[in-house]
């Protein structure tokens, strides 16, 4: 992650905040693998890429400044590294090695990431703000906000002063009954954030819809919370 200042002119100002110094890159000379500097040569200012998590493959998937905040939704890759690429019904990790991978093997290949990058189970889709543009972005949620279903923040959609909206990604069918080991549903999710009401020691994220499970109508949704809406929304399309 990036801040520039003046992006354009010739004083140009860029300054490396999540990433790291030095990345692995592939020599064609030497038909071999190397470490090297960024090529800002810069030290991240505040952490390691992914807000310290490298399975945060998008950062910003979602995004919005809301009450002079900036918040920044991700997708976060741990379980669908988990639960598709290491699963052997899948076959990804046989294509990804080039040969036929045995169950005991697979076994190994999900103890192994469970004990070295894998260790919490409850990880998901995650929200960082940043309050300032001198602070390190913070937390809102780690956990796609208690549902590990949910592997990635889309939408971030802030309305009026009073509530930000957040609409979570996901690919899951299964469990069909909410299940608690960990905290997930499957079904996408469009939840409301009033930070009002969390620093009155209340629920900070209200469930406003939850389908589950499978697939459901976007366009009557969209018409359901727009009516709720302060604001004009255009018309949808079916």
């Amino acid at each position: 992650m990036y801040r520039i200042k003046d992006p354009g002119e010739l004083n140009q100002q860029v300054e490396l905040l999540y990433g790291e110094r030095r990345y692995w890159v592939y020599d064609p000379g030497t038909s071999d693998w190397r470490q090297q500097d960024n090529l800002l040569h810069q030290d991240p200012k505040f952490g390691g890429g992914g807000f310290g998590n490298r399975f945060n493959d998008y950062v910003g998937w979602g995004a919005a400044v809301f009450r002079g905040k900036l918040y920044l939704g991700t997708f976060n890759a741990e379980r669908v590294f988990r639960d598709i690429t290491l699963n052997p019904a899948t076959g990804i990790l046989s294509q990804l090695v080039g040969r036929p991978v045995t169950a005991v093997e697979t076994t190994m290949w999900r103890q192994l990431a469970a004990r070295l990058v894998l260790r919490d189970n409850r990880t998901a889709g995650q929200v960082w703000v940043f309050d300032d543009a001198d602070s390190p972005a913070w937390p809102l949620t780690t956990t796609g906000f208690n549902n590990a279903c949910n592997w990635g923040i889309r939408g971030v959609l802030p309305v009026g002063d009073e509530h930000l909206f957040f609409g979570t990604n996901q690919g899951w069918q299964y469990p069909t009954e909410p299940r608690d080991d960990p905290p997930r549903r499957a079904g996408w999710q469009l939840l409301k954030y009033s930070p009002a009401a969390a620093s009155n020691g209340q629920t900070a994220v209200e469930l406003l819809q939850a389908l589950v499970p499978g697939w459901a109508d976007p366009v009557k949704l969209v018409k359901r919370v727009a009516a709720t809406l302060p604001i004009p929304i255009g018309p949808t399309r079916e």
